[in-house]
């Protein structure tokens, strides 16, 4: 039987630090609740201008997670504005879409991943893992 512990068999959490970007409540708030049962801490933000505030104002943020389809700016917008930002450029951002046209190959502006809804969950915490370097 497999482990199903929040840990995934890892003995220790990985405390490191992602922000999910996504504009539904329920999807934005059920991955963050999933990210912290594994052991990461995670912010939160519902829009691409409030993603790049939470980004900017919070030190250690480690990886995005960042929806594509968001209302208002999107996802291609805060990746553009996060590239031009010396501070911020270098964080790593997984892009988490519904969009089927979108892979990495295909993005106007590079990323090191796209994951897609809904979500493979061990692809994920992978992802996470390596760009964490936990």
């Amino acid at each position: 039987m497999p482990d199903m512990s929040p840990l995934h068999g890892r003995s220790e959490p990985p405390h490191a630090t992602v922000l999910v970007v996504d504009d539904v409540a329920a999807t934005r708030d059920g991955l963050a609740t999933l990210l912290r049962l594994r052991g990461y801490q995670a912010h939160e933000a519902g829009n691409a201008v409030e993603g790049l505030r939470v980004l900017r104002e919070e030190r250690g943020i480690q990886v995005v997670v960042l929806d594509v389809m968001l209302p208002g700016a999107n996802g291609f917008w805060f990746r553009e504005q996060q590239l031009q930002d010396p501070p911020i450029a270098d964080i790593p951002v997984i892009l988490f879409t519904a969009a089927p046209d979108v892979d990495v190959n295909t993005t106007p502006f590079p990323v090191q991943a796209v994951v897609k809804k809904p979500v493979a969950v061990d692809a994920l915490f992978e992802l996470l893992a390596r760009y964490c370097g936990v």
